[in-house]
């Protein structure tokens, strides 16, 4: 059996956050087979459907959950028979790929205590807490904090976990059209959660995609990007679906932190 490699740089799959999944590309005999494997540190939920036109012509694996360094084998069997040009392929021409960070099976640890995510011995104050009218409204936001932090104050990893995605090339912010703009970087918990740093200063990261990061490491600087009126950290943490879960600190376990109010971080 001959097995002929080929370069299809079309087959770009995007995930959550912007990333792309890597993919290996073989031809044997009369088909191509594509494989999916996933390069990052955090577990990812693929999902392959065939365009309904060709559903009698070529196979699929419909879904799976990749762990770190896992491989999807052949993935797509693709026959060459109904391929044009096998240098310059378009999956979407073919599937439709969803592909996202997380893992449906984990379930989060809701008892968890955070650090809070700033130097030791600092205080700021809530601008805005859970289910805060502005903005904390939606499943995605519904248990956020924002913490009144100034530009060039050193944000800190409030759990251990790795850097899965980052951003620090936005000197844009202003309403809802700035919404994407803003700085940050995500963190991946070994529960399945992940933790958004967001509205972090222009070239404000201290840490980069791939790192391990421990409780109260220095990871970023506070800056003024993306959808805001004053700048702060927006601090989420966020279960497989992208849903908001609520968290407490070990400086205040238990207790909901409130708007208006300064907190210290003491521990």
């Amino acid at each position: 059996m001959k097995s002929i490699y080929v370069l299809c740089f079309l087959f770009a799959c995007q995930l959550s956050f912007g990333q792309t999944i890597k993919t290996h590309k073989v031809i044997e005999d009369d088909t191509l087979y594509v494989s999916y494997i996933n390069p990052f540190a955090a577990p990812i939920e693929v999902k392959i459907s065939i365009k309904d036109s060709l559903k009698d012509q070529m196979k699929a694996k419909s879904y799976a959950v990749l762990y770190p360094n896992d491989t999807l084998k052949n993935g797509m069997s693709l026959p060459l028979k109904i391929i044009k040009d096998t240098a310059n392929i378009s999956s979407n021409d073919y599937i439709d790929f969803n592909g996202k960070f997380g893992d449906p099976n984990l379930e989060p640890d809701l008892k968890h205590l955070y650090t809070l995510p700033y130097q030791k011995g600092r205080k700021y104050k809530i601008i805005q807490g859970f289910k805060g009218k502005f903005s904390h409204s939606s499943k995605h936001s519904k248990y956020a904090y924002d913490f009144s932090t100034q530009i060039g104050d050193t944000i800190v990893a409030a759990r251990d976990g790795v850097v899965i995605f980052t951003k620090d090339n936005s000197k844009e912010r202003g309403g809802r059209e700035a919404m994407g703009k803003a700085n940050k970087i995500i963190v991946y918990h070994d529960d399945g959660t992940f933790a958004h740093y967001v509205h972090l200063d222009y070239k404000g990261l201290l840490v980069k995609t791939g790192d391990t990061v421990k409780t109260g490491q220095n990871i970023g600087i506070s800056g003024y990007t993306g959808f805001t009126t004053t700048p702060h950290l927006h601090f989420v943490v966020m279960k497989y679906g992208s849903e908001a879960i609520p968290i407490y600190f070990k400086d205040y376990p238990r207790k909901p932190l409130k708007q208006g109010k300064h907190y210290r971080r003491r521990l």
